[in-house]
């Protein structure tokens, strides 16, 4: 799929959502030589366009009153959708979103008992050990409760509230969800144009990976073009990510080619542990979760200057994140833990720190939804700066994580 720019003509106000602060920095930088476009990719999943309307009237009439999270999330009006909502602020939820126009359950694709697998520290220990072990007492079992009822959680068509509206109804049809899938289509269409016609077995690296969703389809589907991807290395703290991750990986008969490696991009550049240079580092998830200001903006950079370090000369770091004017604000605000918006200007910035300038990035703005700006940022064969202050990259890890409610 060769990623366009989307048409201008024959789009309905309702299928551009973009604001008018994106709309416009989009043609500010087009004229200062930014290859950035709108784009419109088929939708993954939709409702029909009446369920739809019901779903947007819910969330204009009820996002940001007093309760609504409570009402949406009720487990007596919308079981699945609860047990989904317990394990929201961890990445793994994004499957379901996803997937979800071929699943029944959210966490369908999962196979329970990889958690008890013992896949970490040479095959001693589970990822239920795991936290166990380091979030010993109420805190470990909290997490452990809710992931265990996310994975045994029935049909997402579940009781119908005053709106008429299931679990399914609003996990398919909010904005945010339509969003993740469409970013996650553009990440996989950026892929296929990069890599196009390449005669190597492609290393792939996806950072605090979740469920990889979007990398998994495209690592089943490069064969099609004639590539291979011959490993696939995901990386993340949360050892519940990365058994999940597995798990998908086995079921989509590519565990063979899966790589766990257990690490904290904000404590352990890349550099430190890889054996040899990647083609791709996907962090399409992560910059949301860095945090703004001078801090974030010192994090951010070492995080991208960390991931160019490893990247073959000529291969790609792509990542995503949410634009600073979106719809159904607040309903992001109400139920998504705080994550960072940032202007095109601002990522483009944080990658010209990094030693990659805009020439060689290419911005692609998911119109239909306007919620998200994807990056793809080719490593130049000299970059012009590299960035190693490791020591300093750990201290503010631990600032960070020592205010993360979990991981």
């Amino acid at each position: 799929m060769v990623l366009s720019p989307a048409p201008t003509t024959h789009r309905s106000a309702s299928a551009d959502r973009l604001g008018a602060g994106p709309a416009a920095e989009i043609e500010a930088l087009r004229a200062a030589g930014v290859d950035v476009a709108r784009i419109d990719l088929p939708p993954r999943y939709g409702l029909t366009a009446e369920v739809q309307e019901r779903v947007d009237l819910a969330i204009h009439e009820r996002a940001g009153t007093p309760g609504f999270v409570e009402w949406l999330f009720d487990a007596t009006v919308h079981p699945a959708g609860a047990a989904w909502h317990g394990v929201a602020k961890r990445a793994v939820a994004l499957h379901t979103l996803y997937h979800v126009g071929d699943l029944d359950r959210p966490a369908e694709g999962i196979d329970g008992a990889v958690v008890d697998e013992p896949l970490f520290e040479r095959g001693s220990v589970s990822a239920r050990d795991l936290i166990r072990r380091e979030r010993p007492g109420v805190r470990g079992e909290r997490i452990l409760e809710r992931y265990d009822r996310f994975l045994a959680a029935g049909s997402m068509t579940d009781r119908a509230d005053e709106y008429g509206l299931t679990s399914r109804d609003y996990l398919t049809g909010v904005a945010d969800a339509h969003a993740v899938r469409s970013r996650g289509q553009v990440a996989a269409a950026l892929l296929h144009e990069h890599f196009l016609g390449s005669r190597h077995p492609l290393r792939l690296m996806s950072i605090a990976c979740g469920a990889a969703g979007p990398l998994l389809d495209y690592t089943r589907e490069a064969a099609a073009d004639g590539v291979e991807v011959g490993e696939l290395l995901v990386v993340d703290h949360d050892p519940l990510a990365l058994a999940s991750t597995l798990s998908l990986a086995r079921g989509a008969g590519l565990g063979d080619r899966v790589t766990l490696l257990r690490k904290n991009l904000l404590k352990t550049p890349p550099i430190t542990y890889l054996d040899a240079q990647v083609d791709l580092v996907d962090l399409v998830g992560v910059f949301e979760h860095l945090p703004s200001g001078k801090l974030g903006y010192r994090i951010a950079s070492q995080v991208l200057a960390g991931a160019a370090e490893v990247v073959r000369p000529g291969g790609l770091i792509l990542l995503g994140n949410m634009l600073m004017e979106r719809p159904q604000q607040r309903f992001f605000d109400s139920v998504w833990p705080r994550l960072q918006q940032r202007t095109m200007r601002q990522v483009l910035a944080l990658a010209l720190e990094a030693g990659i300038g805009p020439e060689f990035v290419k911005v692609r703005v998911p119109a239909r939804d306007g919620i998200y700006a994807l990056y793809a940022m080719t490593v130049p064969w000299k970059r012009r700066r590299s960035v190693r202050e490791r020591p300093v990259q750990r201290a503010l890890g631990r600032a960070v994580l020592a205010r993360s409610p979990e991981f």
